[in-house]
């Protein structure tokens, strides 16, 4: 059998009526094992059912004949004879995050997610045992690169190049052969081989140093306020007072018969003080 689908004699952009997203009824195809819709200017969320493709979970399928969907043909041919099976979905728009579901497609030998809007952190996708290449790069991905990808016997090409990863590049397995460069450059808090970045307490925990310089530049700023705003009020009055006679006058007035009513007071309470003094000391 080749599965449900009625257009494996077309040619031509086949996604156009789809508004863009990509359809979630291509995770029906049973037969579906080969999916390149990169460069279409795909938005949206990859669909759930992407990760549910009976040909790609299963490592021993029994199915001689496959689907093969490109960006601008599809077909039937036989399946592996000239392709991986494969996910391809770079040069998009997609958003969200990597689906954790991909770790059950452990026939799939191919998964490109590169130059998109992808965010969140890379699940665990050690349960794909055939993977032989994995790009995630270009995206806006966090936290970690998870250690259990060294146990992917097969994988040859990997890149998470250009997101925001952080902590150190995991070491043994498969990533001991995984050591160019270029596979992790432009994540500024990736550190340790194949980098020449030491690992240090803020490249482990880069987001509780990026915590106390907020803290220390919520201070300043409180500070550079509160002395604005005294230098403000101050020269306000002093400038209003050196050019207007009538209330250079009436604030001295003001001040002086402040200055005279605190002293008339200080007297008074002095008097009254010395008088209960003298009333309570003992006569000899």
């Amino acid at each position: 059998m080749v599965g449900k689908f009625d257009q494996t004699k077309s040619r031509g952009p086949f996604l156009e009526p789809f508004n863009r997203t990509i359809p979630s009824w291509l995770g029906n195809l049973d037969n579906l094992f080969y999916l390149d819709i990169s460069n279409n200017s795909l938005t949206g969320e990859i669909p759930t059912n992407l990760t549910r493709m009976k040909s790609l979970a299963y490592s021993n399928s029994s199915q001689d004949i496959g689907i093969v969907i490109e960006r601008n043909s599809s077909g039937q041919y036989l399946q592996f004879s000239s392709f991986p099976p494969s996910i391809i979905l770079s040069n998009n728009k997609l958003v969200g995050s990597i689906l954790p579901g991909f770790n059950g497609l452990v026939n799939l030998h191919v998964l490109n997610l590169s130059f998109n809007d992808i965010s969140g952190t890379i699940p665990d996708l050690s349960g794909m045992s055939n993977l032989e290449s994995l790009d995630l790069s270009h995206n806006h991905l966090i936290g970690a690169i998870p250690p259990s990808l060294s146990t992917l016997h097969f994988l040859s090409s990997f890149s998470v190049a250009y997101n925001n990863l952080s902590g150190k590049i995991p070491t043994g397995g498969q990533f001991d052969t995984l050591n160019d460069p270029s596979n992790y450059i432009g994540n500024y808090y990736l550190c340790g081989p194949p980098t020449i970045k030491n690992c240090s307490d803020e490249e482990l925990n880069p987001y509780s140093k990026r915590d106390d310089n907020n803290g220390t530049h919520e201070t300043i700023w409180l500070y550079l306020g509160m002395g604005s705003g005294f230098a403000t009020g101050f020269w306000g009055v002093y400038f209003v007072l050196l050019f207007r006679r009538s209330w250079r006058i009436a604030y001295f007035q003001m001040t002086d018969k402040l200055f005279d009513d605190i002293y008339v007071m200080v007297v008074l309470s002095w008097r009254r003080l010395s008088k209960k003094i003298g009333r309570q000391r003992p006569i000899s």
